[in-house]
């Protein structure tokens, strides 16, 4: 996922997708960014 927030890939696959796009909860975006990111690494962290 990093990856695609940083832009080294352009469309993320519908599985990337799927298993990515987790903001804004309980209503995806259709978007990876750095809000995915931030609120998967919150998730781990917990």
């Amino acid at each position: 996922m990093q990856r695609i927030v940083t832009g080294e890939i352009a469309t993320p696959t519908p599985l990337q997708l799927l298993n990515g796009d987790i903001y804004p909860v309980g209503s995806p975006d259709g978007m990876i960014n750095m809000q995915d990111m931030i609120l998967l690494q919150q998730m781990l962290m917990q």
